[in-house]
């Protein structure tokens, strides 16, 4: 109804992923007796809105939505990412769009990221990109899709560009960390293989 498609041919189909069964359905836009492709502008927006009415309708739980009518959305190479490294992109966009709403200072923003293992560093592709504990980097706008887009990032962050390290240099510092702490376990596992040692020979 919302986009004048009840006369058009459909292809219902029902399909079932990781125990859960839902429906795909798929309208042809062409106009068989005119020849013409139909048009369905800003259809983005209007099926969020018409998902959002069919949920109150039938007395769903409403699902979560951002600022411009449009939820966190995943790729494929980011599930596929999931499925190899474990990471959780969803839970990491999830994290990164809040501290973005809540904190309108950058120092506080890149402050707040850095606390939950993030840090936003220059990237060579993108200007901004975010760095996990690992050393991947993320552009900073995509792990944003439904709250910001490029020019709102300058607007924010284009102050402080220049105080920000690149990629290299985080995941330089990262690894110092690492092996830091590499050298600390390994120097409390020789301790305490040595107090083991000194133990037994006292036994003896």
């Amino acid at each position: 109804e919302e986009f004048d498609l009840l006369e058009q041919m459909r292809l219902v189909m029902y399909h079932q992923k990781g125990g859960r069964q839902h429906i795909h359905v798929f309208w042809s836009l062409v106009d068989s007796e005119r020849g013409k492709l139909l048009q369905v502008g800003r259809y983005k927006r209007r099926l969020q809105r018409v998902a959002t009415e069919l949920e109150k309708e039938f007395g769903h739980a409403l699902t979560p939505r951002y600022p411009g009518g449009r939820s966190i959305q995943i790729s494929h190479a980011e599930r596929m990412e999931k499925m190899v490294s474990g990471k959780d992109p969803k839970a990491r966009k999830e994290l990164i769009s809040q501290l973005w709403q809540k904190y309108d200072d950058p120092d506080l923003f890149r402050r707040q990221l850095k606390a939950k293992g993030y840090h936003l560093a220059q990237g060579q592709r993108c200007r901004y990109v975010i760095v996990d504990r690992d050393g991947t980097a993320y552009n900073l706008v995509r792990q944003l899709p439904t709250v910001i887009k490029l020019r709102e990032a300058e607007q924010r962050l284009s102050d402080h560009y220049h105080e920000l390290p690149s990629v290299a240099e985080v995941q330089r510092e990262l690894e110092q960390k690492r092996n830091k702490r590499h050298t600390q376990q390994q120097k409390q596992v020789a301790q305490a293989l040595e107090r083991i040692q000194r133990h037994q020979e006292r036994k003896h």
